[in-house]
């Protein structure tokens, strides 16, 4: 294994590795202190050195990136996030200072075999098409190396070349490539491309040339010109002179008098033979321009003599073809023209005889249709009579099913009604006869004196996590609580859809009991509690045994003259509301459509809803038991004549399985029906885990916005978007969210709700 600190290393940045505050470069090798040499990186070793990636992260600093130019430079361990080190692109190793460019020693090797030794020195003028990886070439063309050759700042031409560059020489070393095979480093790239790198500098060998450009060569020779003593300040600006004039001297003086390569020498002949061929051609095509109108006038001459002659042929030959066709389509029209006349006289004889046919078959048709007229009258009077004597079995079968499904309630609430009766009365002769039963009964009645009398619970008791978690901040106005960023905390942690809980606290400003059903029905409420009450809710599971509303507070035990309350807590929630009139509670009937609701809940549906029309008046009490089944001094005494506390918000949830029954006709018009488990949240974005933050609503501004809510549906008794609702409860929750500007869904609701058969709101009367 490779300890990639401890070495440096060289590698490049290709352009799809620059990001916007980072790049990635990709490692090529590592120099070997011992052996003083550049060790290739393997394509297999990239990742095990380089995890995950294989490349090395460089933050964005000071320096700036630049693309396929070779770098050296040191690494250093990432800090990155524990969470991203799984990911494919994540890099464990990030640049450890500042890097540097195009290390020295490390040369580009590029192999122009291909093309012929005479144009190397042309397609080295020539713009490069992409940017070389170092600053410093060598040019490899068959089995010989030219260079070194410096490129500019872009890399993309020689720098004597570059435009910026003047009186710049290129003398390039021929020598052979080095017989060490680590000598030349070769890399196959991300792109497809072969990266060759001389890591050792070449024997220099015995020949030079000279690889300037044409300009700067001829500059040389007039500067050799000048250092040669015997020749005289002639024109310089004659290079053919020049030339003759240094040939001459050159011949004639010792080759150190004239520092000048006979490379060079060989170029400046060659650029002047080109130049004299250039003068030669521009002189040729300068005598063909000076004959050029007189060849032009010629030409116009004979082009006009043989379009005419074209034309006239042309012309000649049109007509004779225009003759023959035009004598051809007349015989052609003819022969058609009397094929059709002979093919319609045999269709028109067809035509007739099929015509008469037809005659002689409409007339046994009209006698056939005239006899089926008659019967199809006397058909359509028998059907017409057996149609009105369906129609008046269909409706006496209606109102024969009518009248058996309303005999069929009554008498289910028959038996119902008589056996709370009955047992009313139990209960008052069960008391009556404990008192009467008991030594000195009399002052014992007297005294209120009894078993003893059992202790409420008290808050902490009842929501032993409000205790622990404290109050819950007050909510001032309804447009903060009907906004979903209230409830969203709260409904997420208990896995419920926040518009659910929105719709549920609309129901209730609406006077309305939202009545859920399915499997995260409680999960809303609860969430709906941390909104409106700081969590307080008292969760009541009618149980199927329940005959009377006694039964959902708790039992009475007369022989002892005490009560014990239900594990519902439905009693002490109660007793609590009453000392705490100034804090909101929610109540929870849990399963309305298990037993038949007359006499068990619908007592205290009737007082709920005689509250929310009338929040000033005092309904009638319900009798729950004879006050002197309890001594004076028993808290639970009080819920004898039994009145809904107005702090104590009432919903309720159904079970809405193959056992429920109907409910009862008081709930028409007064349930929000509603399915939350169709709109629960995915468990992944759920905080269940979380902090649970209760808020709460005082009763006085609950009391307050209801108040808002009744005067404006007063008012919009008339209104035509409560008119042509879909359902009366639906007209109701559109009316109370735009009095508060909050926005309304109704596909939130069930069918039962949307169903515009539903009646409206059971009237005071029906509720006393």
């Amino acid at each position: 294994m490779i300890d990639v600190e401890s070495y440096q290393w060289i590698g490049i940045i290709h352009q799809d590795n620059l990001k916007e505050n980072v790049a990635f470069l990709t490692p090529l090798a590592f120099f070997d202190d011992e052996s003083r040499t550049w060790e290739p990186l393997t394509w297999q070793a990239h990742k095990s050195c380089f995890p995950n990636a294989g490349k090395v992260a460089w933050p964005r600093g000071p320096s700036e990136w630049r693309s396929e130019l070779l770098y050296s430079f040191r690494v250093e361990p990432a800090q990155g996030r524990e969470e991203f080190k799984d990911s494919p692109t994540y890099s464990y190793y990030r640049i450890a200072g500042s890097p540097w460019p195009s290390p020295e020693g490390l040369a580009q090797v590029l192999d122009w075999s291909t093309t012929p030794r005479e144009r190397l020195v042309a397609r080295l003028s020539e713009s490069f098409t992409r940017p070389c990886y170092t600053k410093t070439i060598y040019i490899q063309h068959g089995r010989q190396l030219y260079g070194p050759i410096p490129l500019d700042s872009e890399r993309l031409r020689p720098l004597a070349y570059s435009n910026g560059t003047t009186e710049q020489t290129l003398h390039v070393s021929v020598c052979d490539p080095p017989q060490d095979e680590q000598a030349i480093l070769t890399f196959q790239l991300d792109n497809g491309e072969e990266l060759r790198l001389l890591a050792v500098e070449p024997r220099a060998g015995t020949e030079q040339q000279d690889w300037s450009p044409p300009g700067v060569i001829i500059k040389q020779l007039i500067k050799a010109h000048r250092m040669l003593s015997q020749v005289g300040d002639d024109d310089l600006g004659q290079m053919r002179y020049v030339l003759k004039a240094f040939k001459h001297a050159l011949s004639t003086q010792e080759p150190s008098v004239c520092p000048l390569l006979p490379d060079t020498v060989a170029r400046a002949c060659l650029l002047l033979q080109e130049e004299e061929q250039a003068i030669a051609s521009l002189a040729e095509f300068s005598d063909f321009l000076l004959q050029l109108p007189t060849v032009q006038r010629q030409l116009k001459a004979a082009c006009e003599e043989a379009s005419q002659q074209a034309y006239e042929a042309a012309l000649q030959q049109v007509r004779q073809e225009l003759t023959l066709f035009r004598h051809k389509q007349e015989e052609s029209i003819a022969r058609e023209l009397e094929a059709r006349f002979a093919e319609q006289r045999q269709q028109l004889a067809a035509g007739q005889r099929q015509l008469d046919r037809l005659t002689h078959s409409l007339k046994e048709a009209s006698d056939e249709l005239e006899l089926y007229e008659e019967e199809i009258i006397n058909k359509k009077k028998e059907i017409e009579t057996q149609k009105r004597l369906l129609q008046k079995e269909e409706a006496q079968l209606q109102a024969f099913e009518a009248h058996f499904r309303q005999r069929l309630e009554e008498l289910q609430q028959q038996p119902l009604e008589a056996l709370s009766q009955v047992l009313a009365d139990h209960w008052l002769l069960a008391a009556s006869a404990g008192r009467d039963s008991r030594p000195g009964s009399s002052s014992d009645m007297g005294s209120g004196r009894g078993t003893g009398p059992a202790h409420p619970q008290s808050a902490e008791q009842l929501w032993p996590e409000l205790a622990k978690a404290g109050s819950g901040k007050f909510i001032p106005d309804p447009s903060t609580l009907l906004d979903l960023v209230t409830v969203r905390q709260a409904a997420r942690q208990h896995g419920a859809k926040p518009a659910a809980v929105r719709l549920c606290i609309l129901a209730l400003l609406a006077g309305l009991i939202p009545t859920l059903s399915g499997p995260v029905a409680l999960a809303t409420l609860e969430a709906l509690s941390l909104v409106l009450s700081a969590g307080r809710l008292c969760r009541v599971a009618i149980p199927l045994t329940a005959m009377q509303p006694l039964d959902l507070f708790g039992q009475l035990r007369p022989t002892e003259r005490l009560f014990l309350p239900a594990s519902s807590s439905l009693a002490d929630t109660v007793l609590w509301a009453a000392e705490h009139p100034e804090q909101l509670a929610i109540v929870v009937l849990e399963g309305l459509d298990r037993l038949p609701g007359a006499p068990v809940y619908v007592p205290l549906l009737q007082q709920y809803i005689a509250l929310q029309q009338r929040p000033a008046a005092r309904p009638t009490p319900v009798p729950l038991f004879h006050p002197q089944a309890l001594p004076s001094d028993d808290p639970y005494r009080s819920l004898a004549a039994f009145r809904w506390p107005g702090n104590l918000l009432l919903t309720a949830t159904c079970d809405d399985d193959l056992h429920s029954l109907p409910l009862p006709k008081i709930t028409r018009g007064w349930l929000v029906h509603l399915d939350p488990s169709q709109l629960t949240l995915n468990r992944n974005q759920q905080q269940l885990n979380g902090r649970q933050e209760r808020s709460e609503i005082a009763a006085t501004d609950w009391h307050r916005w209801r108040l808002t809510v009744n005067q404006a549906l007063v008012s919009a008794a008339s209104n035509e978007a409560s008119a042509s609702a879909s359902s009366p409860i639906v007209g109701l929750l559109k009316q109370t969210a735009s009095c508060f500007d909050c926005s309304f869904d109704e596909h939130l609701l069930s069918k039962a709700a949307l169903d515009p058969s539903t009646g409206p709101a059971a009237s005071l009367e029906e509720v006393d």
